[in-house]
């Protein structure tokens, strides 16, 4: 129940009744309850994948990510979110980020949005490693952001995968 009131006062400024009224909240609760629902189950999801999943805003500040990215690169909980996507990147590719996000909103010209690729990353630590990067926009009512899908193969060019016949 949720409820509203006004209290009443006479002309000598004496209470002289509420005014108000009870309300039934249940179906609100109900579907606040099932989004909710929906919100765990898509985080857990996302949380258990074997690709780090990263969102950036136009501005290229990291806006969501799951564990994985956490762990991939180095992470603990919650510190990349707010963080630029430029500190996930070694040079020169940090220092061009934001003219490529520029030119790409100006031009809609995409180099890398829906082509996958490979190119280095960077962990919180310094460490340069090897990624394969699948990017693709998401257009809401009010914003864009950009979700990238990032894999690990460093372990992958380390070692020869041997032709079997």
């Amino acid at each position: 129940m949720r409820t509203s009131g006004q209290p009443v006062f006479d002309i000598n400024n004496d209470l002289t009744a509420v005014q108000g009224a009870f309300e039934d909240v249940t179906l609100e609760y109900e579907l606040k309850a099932k989004v909710e629902d929906k919100n765990n189950r898509l985080e857990a999801i996302l949380d258990n994948l074997n690709d780090a999943v990263i969102t950036i805003n136009q501005k290229g500040v990291i806006v969501h990510c799951n564990k994985t990215a956490l762990t991939m690169f180095g992470y603990d909980d919650n510190e990349m979110l707010g963080l630029s996507i430029n500190n996930l990147m070694p040079e020169p590719y940090a220092s061009k980020h934001h003219s490529y996000m520029r030119n790409y909103e100006q031009t809609g010209e995409a180099k890398i949005i829906g082509v996958g690729r490979q190119l280095p990353d960077r962990k919180c630590d310094g460490t340069i490693f090897q990624i394969e990067l699948s990017l693709t926009k998401a257009v809401n009512d009010s914003s864009i952001e950009y979700i990238g899908v990032v894999r690990d193969i460093s372990e992958n060019s380390k070692r020869k995968i041997p032709f079997i016949i």
